[in-house]
This record gives structure tokens, sequence and C-alpha cells, in this order.
């Protein structure tokens, strides 16, 4: 089926219930994976509050997953509205645009992340992705007998060129049933970049680690641009999406790679627990421990080598996270109170292409 990664729908004054709910229909009828609604300074200045708790109510009684996107200058009277709503792992608030009073917004914005929600800051408008193409960066690794960066880049060329055919099939076919836009444009996101240069490296916080990630990456963009450019079309390096296909890697990579992990094999009687126990991989995501001077590292690696997106990030402090805003990438709040159970739950996304 045709499906888009993600949808985006503005919510204006004259929107009517109707209207959304055919939108938010699109997730339970595959034609998107993420809806994002939008809504202007206006929305929330001149309709009464019920109306916009009505509007993120009904969205949350849809299966999928929905961005409420708010302008980062309105962001009290959003939290305002945030704090009276039940956490939801699906349900994600993003504050969007340039900060005046970085302080002010990493409060509000720390406060909603221990609440439960999680929240997300872009700078600018996030890059609506067409389709999402998903390499499994460690098993290239646990593969690669060589252990040097350069047959590393070799082993993980092919896979790309999976990736930007897939992508060329998908637009052939949108092209062929007048459903492709010209605005559409698909991205491709390494999982598990963390635990493949800790494979690699044999140690994941040293300065050689983000010299080596950041290869990776500014290769694998040079590579995928290239290709999709023979094709006329453009292709993102993107970061951020996965952490369904990294719970699916992950487990595909304990059942081929066991010794690596560490757990036993899973025809073992107490093997089928184990699973729950194996966290997503994802492209680049902070951990609970890291230091303010590591998650700015991996800050600077993504804005170095991914064209868009934005990294997940443990709930830091206040200070760390005014710091933070002074970079192009966008970052997500993961919520304390979700962050615990996300990890249990394997989420089968529809619509989406995963290259083993």
């Amino acid at each position: 089926p045709h499906s888009a990664h993600i949808e985006i729908c503005k919510v204006k004054g004259e929107t009517i219930r109707r209207e959304l709910i055919s939108e938010f229909k699109k997730l339970e009828d595959y034609l998107c994976n993420n809806l994002t609604l939008v809504f202007d300074s206006e929305f929330l200045k001149n309709c009464p509050r019920e109306r916009v708790i009505e509007t993120l109510e009904t969205a949350s009684a849809f299966k999928g997953t929905f961005y409420f996107s708010f302008p980062v200058s309105e962001a009290e009277t959003a939290a305002n509205l945030i704090r009276s709503l039940e956490p939801k792992e699906d349900l994600i608030f993003q504050f969007e645009g340039e900060i005046e009073e970085k302080e002010k917004a990493a409060g509000i914005m720390v406060e909603l992340a221990k609440l439960g929600h999680n929240i997300l800051w872009v700078k600018n408008d996030l890059t609506p992705i067409s389709q999402l193409i998903a390499v499994n960066l460690p098993r290239i690794v646990y593969k690669n007998k060589e252990a040097n960066i350069e047959q590393l880049l070799l082993d993980l060329q092919p896979s790309l060129e999976a990736a930007v055919h897939a992508c060329r099939q998908y637009r052939l076919y949108a092209q062929a049933n007048g459903q492709l836009r010209m605005s559409d444009i698909p991205g491709c996101e390494l999982i598990g970049l963390r635990e493949a240069i800790s494979a690699f490296c044999g140690q994941d916080k040293s300065e050689e680690s983000f010299r080596i990630a950041s290869t990776i990456l500014s290769a694998s963009r040079e590579i995928l641009h290239r290709l999709a450019g023979a094709y006329y079309f453009d292709i993102q390096l993107v970061t951020g999406y996965g952490r369904d296909f990294g719970k699916r890697f992950s487990v595909l990579d304990e059942r081929l790679f066991p010794e690596i992990f560490g757990f036993l094999p899973f025809h073992d009687p107490d093997a089928e627990a184990l699973r729950h126990n194996i966290p997503p991989y994802a492209l680049l995501e902070t951990n609970p421990g890291d230091s303010p001077e590591e998650i700015q590292n991996w800050l600077k690696t993504v804005n170095a080598g991914c064209d868009s997106g934005f990294l997940p990030i443990s709930v830091p402090d206040q200070q760390l996270l005014t710091n933070l805003f002074d970079y192009n990438f966008g970052l997500m709040i993961k919520g304390e109170k979700d962050a615990a159970s996300e990890d249990e739950r394997f989420i089968e996304n529809r619509g989406q292409t995963s290259l083993f």
C-alpha cells in the first residue's frame, strides 16, 4: 500500500471535527504512519481551551503516533493544556521555532517530561518523510571481520544501494497511481549506530568513537545522495524515527549473534523472557548516565552527519537543555514515566521498509 511516513495537518479555527477525523483515519487506513497536527498561535489564542483539549483527546482515540505541534512562543499556553492530559507514548508534543527565552522554555519542557510526556523541539519544520528505510548497522559490524573503517564502509554500501532502489520503486508505484507529490522526500536511517560503534571500537565514549561515527554518517550521506541523484530524486539521511525498527533488529541480532550479546540462545526455555530485556537500537540516543559533554558530542555528530531529524535524549537538567538549544538539530525529550516501559514494547509500524 502507498503510505507516507509523516503527514501534516494544519488545525485552524474553522477546522471542523469531521475534517480532523478524516485526517486521523489515515493512520488506521494505512495511508500514513505518523500524523502531525500543527496548531498556530491564532488557534491557541482564539479557540476555547475545551476545543483544543477536545482535539487532542479525539486524536488519542485513534491508533497511531501523533505529533501535536505548537509555536515555541506559545510554550506556556500549550503547557497548561498538556499538563491536564494523561501521558501516552504515542502522543508527542512538538514545540517549533527559534527560542528567545531559553531558560524559561527549558524549564517548561523538563517539567512536562518529568510528568511523563514526550516533548520534541525543532528549530525549523521537520521534513515530511514519504518513506523511511532502516538499515541494520550493528549486523554489518558483527559480520565485518577486518575491523577497519574502510571495510565497514564497503560492507555498508550494498544496504545503502538497496535503500535507494527501494525508494525508487516506491516513487514509481506512487507516480503510476497518481499519488506522487513533489514534496515527498524519502529518508534512510542507520539503526544502531551507538551499538555498532561500541562493537567496532570496544568502547562507546572515546573521541575515537565520535570520529568513527562522524565518518560513517558523512560517508553514508554522500553515498545516498550520489546514488539517488542518478535517479533524479533526493533522499535524506535522517535520525530519530526508528525505535520500532531498533527493537526488531536488536531481537534479530540477539538470535543471530548470542555470543556478542551474552544472552542464552532462544531455544532455551527461559529465552523468551530475555526478548523483553533487549533494548531497542536507535540511530543516536543518549543514555541516562551520559555526561553533558557526551550528549553535546553526540549532537555535534548528528549535526555534522545527517540531513534532518532529532536526537532522543533522557530528561536532562535545565541548564544542559538550555545549552542544547544552540544547535540546529531537534531534540526529543523522553517522558520519565514512559522511558522504563517503552523498551518492552514491540511496535510493528505499517507501511515502512526494513533492510536486514
